[in-house]
């Protein structure tokens, strides 16, 4: 029973729509599944590095949250308008015009599959900067997480297993369920998806922008 809380309470973490599951369902939305898998497994590992740190300790971290707080949320912001802008600009162009440009149509279809790896490559790294760079995920481990390790003490592990674990399949089923999706639509929607997926993304940059504001004041 234990170990289904802490499942349970790792797809609580991951199943909100926050920015990584908007940026899936925009590289679902203009790439396919593959593409959010690669994402989410990214942004896995950020969590992952967190959680490691929650079952360490974090009394260093601790020492210097406020500070950390700030240049995570920083480098988040930023981040985030960079993402939000790239989608608005997607949508705006056309995801048909953005995947027929002239160098990918060069490529051949061996060239492509070499793009698309590289491309979701890319993706992976861009999971892994949006769960690095997020201050939630450090909060998480100094305040719900932290406490829970305490409870569970002696099972440390196996409660970081679990909660990592429902995270896995969460990574996995999101984009498979968004690609199936994808295939039902038509593709002109794409486009307002794109559009909305790059709103919410400049959206979540103001509102952690105002948070690290008020904690000034």
């Amino acid at each position: 029973m234990d170990m289904l809380i802490a499942a349970f309470m790792g797809l609580v973490y991951v199943a909100p729509p926050g920015p990584v599951n908007i940026e899936t369902a925009r590289r679902v939305a203009r790439s396919g599944a593959w593409a959010g898998c690669s994402l989410q497994l990214g942004s896995l590992l950020g969590d992952a590095l967190y959680a490691i740190l929650g079952l360490l300790g974090l009394d260093l971290v601790l020492t210097h949250l406020a500070v950390a707080h700030i240049v995570l949320g920083l480098g988040g912001i930023g981040l985030l308008l960079y993402l939000g802008l790239s989608a608005l600009r997607d949508g705006w162009c056309g995801v048909r015009r953005s995947q027929m440009r002239p160098a990918a149509r060069a490529y051949g279809q061996e060239g492509q599959q070499v793009v698309a790896v590289g491309a979701n490559r890319k993706t992976f790294q861009m999971g892994l900067m949006m769960s690095v760079t997020s201050p939630f995920g450090l909060a998480y481990w100094a305040s719900v997480g932290g406490t829970a390790l305490q409870r569970y003490h002696g099972r440390e592990a196996a409660f970081v297993g679990c909660f990592l674990l429902a995270e896995v399949l969460w990574a996995l089923v999101l984009p498979v369920s968004m690609g199936r999706w994808r295939a039902a639509i038509k593709s002109q929607f794409f486009e307002w998806v794109l559009l909305g997926c790059g709103l919410f993304q400049v959206a979540s940059a103001l509102t952690l922008g105002y948070a690290i504001l008020s904690s000034f004041v």
